[in-house]
């Protein structure tokens, strides 16, 4: 018997059971927010079963592009595009005009911190779901400034290392100084500062003022780290406001790091963290030094180890960006650290 072949045999998909349909969206979204955003794009009856990104809370990861970077516009491509640091594979992202933004930079989970030009609000931005979260206004980040400059003068000189954000929707911000910690929720006034040794707001720097190297999200929950101790964000209780305790000694190499002294992060495909030091130090001749600890915050445990558990690392400045070579290219090399330089480029 022949088997009909032809258009009128084709199955109309669009016209499948919600059952079905919304178990395939969970399916998706559990392996990746961007197939999520691809099949609600197909119909209204696939939007219609499955969760909508844009109307999810900040804190919902889900959602967050978590292996997803936004790479800028350069001279062979005339808008910016996302790509899968695990895979390679690239989409170019409906964005927002961001003409109208100062742009902060990347923080934990992959979101992007953004100042709306005018108001000065900063919003966070979710590049693959378009989501735009409003908080604060960004009076609170500013650097301090002698002279009498505009409010978009200092935003544009906004300094932001790291952050991330937590389950109650808590966002923290490590920006400027490195000696305190913003964070605020959707909705707040202002954002509350905090400094490692629980002390409350002081109007000038302290030359004793312990140094916050990194601050990011983890397990649901907000850290920082020192060159002391790791310290975790608890939340404001009623009519109190929120603190940092301390969770695990870290004692890095150097108790008083210079300007160039970093550390950065590799998340593991099952749940590990590890941090990774960049440091100066008399004995390697002031030369950069890179040292990895595996850290485990359950028991406060951190310790010195000699791989990245198989990823790769690219390092440039402040920022960084863990990938996985296995999947994404045969190129890079496994448990290596890439340091990019920034150059300069005069012309007349």
């Amino acid at each position: 018997m022949a088997t009909r072949t032809g258009p009128a045999s084709r199955r109309d998909w669009t016209n499948l059971p919600a059952g079905p349909a919304g178990l395939i969206a969970e399916r998706l979204l559990a392996h990746d927010v961007a197939d999520l955003v691809r099949f609600r794009a197909v119909c209204a009856a696939w939007r219609a079963c499955s969760d909508d990104p844009r109307a999810s809370l900040v804190s919902d990861r889900r959602f967050h592009p978590r292996r997803w970077i936004l790479l800028p516009r350069g001279h062979t491509r005339r808008q910016p595009f996302l790509m899968n640091v695990h895979t390679g594979k690239r989409i170019h992202p409906r964005l927002p005009d961001l003409r109208r933004h100062y742009m902060f930079g990347p923080i934990a989970g992959g979101l992007l911190v953004l100042c709306r030009k005018g108001t000065h609000v900063v919003q966070l931005l979710n590049h693959v779901t378009g989501q735009l979260t409003d908080l604060p206004c960004a009076t609170g980040l500013l650097p301090p400034c002698k002279w009498n400059r505009s409010m978009d003068f200092r935003a544009m000189n906004v300094r932001l290392h790291s952050g991330g954000v937590a389950d109650d929707s808590t966002v923290a911000l490590l920006c400027n100084d490195c000696r305190t910690l913003a964070v605020a929720k959707p909705g707040d006034d202002d954002w509350t500062r905090l400094w490692p040794d629980g002390g409350d707001d002081r109007t000038g720097l302290w030359i004793d003022d312990e140094c916050i190297l990194l601050a990011l999200s983890f397990s649901s929950r907000l850290y920082c780290v020192t060159t002391k101790n790791i310290l975790v964000v608890e939340s404001a209780a009623a009519n109190q406001k929120a603190r940092l305790a301390v969770v695990a000694d870290v004692k890095l190499a150097c108790r008083y790091p210079w300007p160039e002294d970093y550390v950065y992060p590799v998340y593991g495909d099952e749940g590990g963290l590890i941090l990774v030091h960049r440091c100066r130090t008399s004995s390697t001749g002031f030369h950069d030094k890179y040292i990895a600890y595996r850290v485990n915050l359950d028991i406060g445990n951190v310790e010195s180890i000699r791989d990245l558990g198989g990823n790769s690392l690219f390092v440039c400045g402040g920022r960084s960006q863990s990938v996985y070579p296995a999947m994404m290219s045969s190129s890079i090399k496994v448990d290596t650290i890439y340091v990019c330089q920034k150059v300069l480029v005069w012309s007349n």
